[in-house]
């Protein structure tokens, strides 16, 4: 029989919501681990190889005009560097059921995949079985996610800098919480099995899993943090670096300005700016508080 190749979308991707240099995070699966090909006009090679040179070829033909910009990721797959870049299908179920070795936090990630291209009911049979060992399994051990989110908080902040994405309460934190309450209720309310973060902020609410007041600071944190990591990245036309310029630099000035901040009467567009980000930051790690029953990770706030 024929073997089956799809390619999934995951992070930013995943989740329909590319911004301004996001990367681009794929996993490839292929059906059929034990096949070879027919030869054609080459030797006969196994699936396993087959599969891994087209996956190789696919995402080295992505290519950008400048480095940090729109980069292919491969790192969200099982057993990540260490694993096959060209997934099987066996593999992928071994590897995310609920005894398999994957991480919770790489089991949290799978709320974000999303078949984009290659065979249909490939695509469908694997989100079926992200469903059954994620949606449809025992609790996510919220200890090993914690545990990770703080080791990640350490290794990416900076003392007395802000970053769009990893400061406490920021875009990390947000949206790994939204993934776990998607997880925690998606059995009573289907409509949470969505790759798609606002549709998941709306889902919620809906489900009144959130209030109407949560459902606006989510969201409104939500849309600040997206807006101020795309304007970063056109201000420094690079994706990597997510802290935001020091207090009066002119870098902050631009930055602010920017995101359309104009300094009203009494406050400069700067000062606008890292008020927004104190405020939604913490709401979030608010929200954190409440449904969690623990601090946000790398919060050093009592």
């Amino acid at each position: 029989g024929h073997a089956h190749f799809a390619v999934f979308g995951l992070g930013k991707l995943g989740g329909v919501a590319l911004g301004y240099a996001s990367d681009i995070e794929l996993l490839f699966v292929y059906d059929d681990n034990d096949g070879r090909t027919t030869g054609g006009r080459d030797k006969q090679v196994s699936n396993t190889e087959f599969f891994h040179t087209l996956a190789q070829n696919a995402s080295q033909f992505i290519r950008a005009k400048r480095a940090g910009i729109f980069e292919v990721d491969l790192r969200l797959r099982p057993f990540g560097k260490e694993g096959p870049i060209a997934t099987s299908l066996r593999q992928f179920e071994d590897y995310y059921w609920p005894e398999g070795d994957a991480h919770a936090f790489e089991r949290l990630a799978l709320v974000r995949l999303r078949w984009i291209a290659g065979d249909p009911s490939l695509g469908y049979k694997v989100e079926r079985l992200r469903d059954a060992s994620l949606y449809d399994a025992p609790p996510i051990d919220l200890d090993a996610i914690w545990e990770i989110w703080t080791k990640l908080h350490a290794q990416k902040n900076e003392p007395n800098r802000l970053n769009a994405k990893y400061s406490s309460g920021a875009l990390v934190d947000l949206e790994g919480t939204v993934q776990l309450l998607q997880v925690r209720h998606a059995s009573q309310a289907p409509q949470l099995r969505t790759p798609r973060l606002s549709g998941a902020i709306e889902g919620l609410r809906r489900a009144g899993v959130v209030s109407a007041e949560e459902y606006a600071d989510l969201l409104g944190a939500y849309r600040f943090m997206r807006r101020l990591i795309n304007a970063l990245r056109m201000l420094r036309g690079n994706a990597q670096d997510l802290f935001l310029p020091k207090a009066g630099s002119d870098e902050l000035l631009h930055l602010a300005r920017r995101m359309g901040y104009d300094g009203g009467e009494d406050a400069d567009p700067a000062r606008q700016l890292s008020d927004q980000f104190d405020t939604r930051t913490h709401a979030v790690r608010q929200f954190i508080r409440t449904h969690f029953g623990r601090p946000c990770p790398g919060d050093r706030e009592t």
